[in-house]
């Protein structure tokens, strides 16, 4: 459920009528975190919003958005194969000098967010990635 701090996994043995609710952490250990109505993964993200909403505030930056989504590469049909989108969704995008800054708070760089970081860069050149060690927020 949204907020909560684990998932509820349930595992099956294949046997009719056997199932097991196993509650399952974050595996980078993040605590999600709801500020203002909005579910963030982790408390530095949570904090980070804070910051960029006093730094809108005083007018270092504007147009603040949460969790904006970004496409990477459209969705297709190969034979009689249909592959998914794939999109990217960052922590927040905001102006910055008259530049756009999207940012990711991040605690550990996966190889898929990796991945998605080159074909955000490659698709999105006018705009900037910002990623924030978590540990500094």
């Amino acid at each position: 459920s949204p907020g909560a701090s684990t998932a509820t996994v349930i595992r099956t043995s294949g046997i009719p009528g056997t199932r097991k609710e196993t509650p399952v952490a974050n595996k980078f250990n993040a605590q999600p975190t709801v500020v203002d109505g909005i579910r963030f993964d982790s408390q530095a993200e949570a904090r980070r919003y804070g910051q960029l909403q006093a730094l809108q505030a005083a007018g270092a930056i504007s147009g603040l958005k949460v969790h904006p989504k970004y496409l990477l590469q459209p969705g297709f049909t190969h034979g009689k194969t249909t592959e998914r989108a794939i999109t990217y969704e960052g922590d927040f995008e905001y102006r910055e000098n008259g530049a756009v800054i999207v940012e990711d708070v991040k605690g550990v760089e996966t190889d898929v967010f990796k991945l998605k970081r080159k074909l955000f860069i490659y698709n999105y050149p006018h705009f900037t990635l910002r990623i924030v060690p978590a540990k500094e927020v």
